[in-house]
């Protein structure tokens, strides 16, 4: 039964890290663990305590099981009802992406007509990049304002505040995607 845990590890860690575009000595970084033994875990040539299987699944946003879980399916079907939601009046934010790697967060915000959101500063964000899908969407920061209509996009830069308020006849759909900060 526990034979193929080796290389079971070795096979879903590659494909994680790969998957949340990380090299070895990104991992570690994020990880604590030193790179050395993250290319033994994917060698299959490794046997880490728990303390290592937990630091590398918290860097790569999974549970411990995801790393030595058998491969079976390809897709993984999320219902729309288990998403991360928050709701108000004419305002809808949905977490479209909860496994997203450590420092991202995807967010699809459907605005009513005359509707606006604040979204506060982040200090962990680098970027924001807001993607209007439908509708007209005016996001201004301070002093500066944008207008977007269907497949425009804009970057916020710095984590900075800044406000989305629909600006059209109709509800406004827009994509968020915040990028935290690297340490490099």
């Amino acid at each position: 039964m526990f034979d193929d845990l080796p290389a079971r590890l070795a096979e879903n860690l590659r494909r994680l890290r790969e998957a949340r575009g990380f090299t070895q000595q990104e991992l570690s970084v994020a990880s604590g663990v030193p790179r050395p033994t993250l290319a033994h875990l994917e060698s299959g040539s490794a046997n880490p305590t728990l303390s290592v299987i937990a630091r590398v699944a918290q860097a790569l946003s999974v549970a411990m099981e995801e790393l030595v879980a058998r491969s079976s399916a390809v897709l993984e079907f999320r219902s729309g009802k288990s998403l991360g939601r928050h709701e108000r009046s004419g305002l809808r934010i949905v977490e479209v992406c909860p496994e997203a790697p450590n420092g991202v967060a995807v967010e699809r915000i459907e605005l009513a007509q005359r509707a606006e959101v604040l979204r506060e500063a982040s200090r962990q964000a680098d970027r924001t990049f807001v993607v209007c899908e439908r509708g007209e969407l005016e996001i201004s920061a301070g002093d500066e304002r944008c207008l977007l209509r269907a497949s425009d996009v804009v970057v916020v830069r710095r984590g900075a505040q800044h406000v989305l308020s629909q600006r059209g006849r109709s509800a406004a759909i827009a994509y968020s995607v915040r990028i935290g900060a690297r340490t490099s």
